[in-house]
């Protein structure tokens, strides 16, 4: 097994923790040729990949040359367990990360006049008599 075929199944596997598919995070073609192991598969497509699962370039080299003989303390084989365990602790941060809207304070800030712009028509209209509460 290549390092092209490694790669692409570590892609596959952090995909499916992240609970995202392939087409989620790279184009149709993309997630096709890394399913089938494609061997026009360039490493830097695998690197934009990586990145959009939210992986830096410095965790695709360990990636890249976890299998190299002169890499410290790693045996050839289980490369992939290997790699997966070396990543453990960004995929579990990654997995427990709650999605959340992000607002800004401007975004705030507008919200906040919007409602009381809002509040301030709706106690107009009831003043006057257009708006009544009464049956």
């Amino acid at each position: 097994m290549d390092r092209k075929n490694v790669l692409c199944a570590i892609i596959e596997e952090l995909c499916r923790r992240k609970h995202l598919t392939l087409r989620d995070v790279t184009s149709r073609t993309t997630a096709q040729r890394i399913m089938q192991r494609d061997r026009q598969l360039t490493y830097t497509t695998l690197l934009k990949v990586l990145i959009q699962l939210g992986y830096t370039t410095g965790d695709y080299y360990i990636l890249l040359h976890m299998d190299h003989p002169n890499y410290p303390n790693t045996p050839r084989r289980n490369v992939h367990e290997e790699i997966v365990q070396k990543l453990k602790n960004k995929i579990i941060t990654i997995y427990n990360e709650k999605p959340q809207i992000k607002t800004t304070r401007t975004t705030q800030r507008i919200l906040v006049g919007v409602f009381g712009l809002l509040t301030f028509i709706f106690f107009c209209l009831a003043f006057y008599g257009i708006i009544s509460f009464h049956a």
